[in-house]
């Protein structure tokens, strides 16, 4: 697939945002929860990064050593597919134009250009993120369980910023002998990309222990809490459109301009979470949050964005407000089956202001080879859906597999999405799928 004059600016806007920074906590899951759903679940290390009791929550083994590792992203989209297209042909047409055909182009060249940003200001989002995530875990029999988690995510999200004239180009600037440099000069861009950056790393820190034990031994009432020390950067920038038309993508960092980033903050986030453990179902609660951990963004000062004060927020606060998740599973006898679920209680939202309140529920076929030998030759499946209740309203399907110490989960809107996802068309039009992640890590535990 051929790169387009937008998608380059908009990639080296992401490369900005990874760079020399780790990632905020994103609201998909890491590792193999993105298959598994967002419930805890025993068959995997990343539990402990969803309910904190779950750290301890392993009736069957008192001691118990895990460890995983995982690196995932990925992408969702509206209306970015017909912005980057219809902006790379207007790039096509300015470079096929004769001088002697600039002035009698002007006019198409605005309403093409105004077409397309009037038509799509109200619904294009384009946001990449990224992440990467460490558990490890230990239970003793009376101590109780301990985890770390140290983990990173970046993301950035663009959106348009527009008057009701994105282009006005000013004729009595052109004349016969005009070329294409000189059209831009003459345009006055009353539009622009709204760009939000934010990186966060954590280590977080967990414990958990019993605090009832049922007389058979078979069901355990556990508490958890997990201390979350954060380091947050957070970015804003506005962009004129002018700095993406005609621009060959040789000089295309200098036309990003990230200045208005914020100082490193810190915070501090607790969750507590509480867990009921038997032998065939598993029912909890978790409270994220619940000291509201708050970061800003620096404040946007420049003409561009001061220009688009009543469309977007020039200073802005983000506030982790306390989420409650309520989450139950059901296993079959052995093990080997699981059907597990979750909501969200509220909605909250993230560090790129966006809202979040999760539905999920889950299936899981694990094989043992305790039970048959030739289990161990056989990868472990898993399906969930989603969907956020709040926000976007975004629904996802998330199969994943894990066959010895590997795990890959994958998560998208609809089959077309893989289809866009590895495409690699020879043409020049870009064919961004409308959400597709994946996580691809490996875990122990024994």
């Amino acid at each position: 697939m051929k790169t387009t004059h937008i998608l380059k600016p908009l990639t080296a806007a992401c490369l900005l945002s990874f760079a020399g920074n780790s990632l905020a906590a994103s609201q998909l899951p890491s590792g193999s929860n993105l298959g598994y759903g967002n419930a805890s679940h025993k068959l995997t290390v990343h539990s402990i990064q969803t309910n904190p009791a779950y750290v301890f929550s392993k009736s069957e083994n008192r001691h118990h050593f895990g460890f995983g590792l995982n690196v995932g992203g990925g992408l969702q989209q509206t209306g970015a597919n017909e912005v980057i297209n219809e902006l790379d042909d207007i790039n096509k047409f300015l470079d096929g134009l004769a001088d002697n055909e600039v002035l009698s182009s002007a006019n198409e060249l605005q309403d093409r250009f105004t077409s397309l940003i009037l038509t799509t200001r109200d619904k294009f989002a384009l946001q990449f993120e990224g992440q990467g995530s460490m558990p490890i875990f230990y239970t003793h029999g009376s101590a109780g369980g301990f985890g770390i988690d140290l983990s990173a995510y970046s993301g950035i999200r663009m959106r348009i910023l527009s008057s009701n004239k994105p282009m006005d180009i000013d004729l009595n600037q052109l004349d016969s002998n005009s070329d294409s440099d000189d059209l831009l000069d003459a345009a006055v861009f009353q539009s622009a990309l709204y760009l939000k950056t934010a990186a966060l790393a954590k280590a977080s820190f967990n414990y958990a222990n019993h605090v009832y034990v049922s007389p058979s031994a078979k069901s355990e009432l556990v508490v958890g809490v997990r201390i979350n020390m954060m380091e947050a950067y957070l970015s804003k920038s506005v962009n004129s459109f002018k700095d993406y038309m005609g621009n060959d993508g040789a000089d295309i960092a200098d036309d990003i301009e990230l200045s208005d980033i914020t100082d490193t903050q810190s915070a501090v986030g607790v969750d507590l979470g509480v867990q009921w453990m038997s032998e065939f179902y598993s029912l909890g609660v978790t409270v994220t949050n619940i000291n509201t951990p708050t970061f800003e963004y620096a404040p946007l000062n420049s003409s561009d964005a001061t220009a688009y004060r009543t469309q977007l927020a020039l200073s802005e606060k983000v506030e982790l407000n306390p989420q409650v998740r309520l989450d139950g599973a059901i296993y079959s006898r052995g093990g080997n089956f699981t059907l597990a679920g979750s909501v969200d209680a509220n909605p909250t939202r993230d560090l790129l202001n966006n809202e979040h309140q999760w539905a999920s529920v889950g299936v899981s076929m694990a094989t043992r080879a305790s039970q048959k030998w030739w289990y161990a030759l056989l990868p472990d499946l898993r399906f969930s859906y989603r969907q956020n209740l709040a926000g976007d309203e975004q629904t996802l399907m998330s199969p994943g597999f894990t066959w010895g110490p590997l795990n890959l989960d994958i998560a998208f809107e609809s089959l077309d999405d893989l289809s866009k996802a590895g495409n690699d068309a020879d043409d020049d039009t870009v064919h961004l799928p409308s959400s597709f992640f994946v996580n691809l890590g490996i875990e122990f535990s024994f």
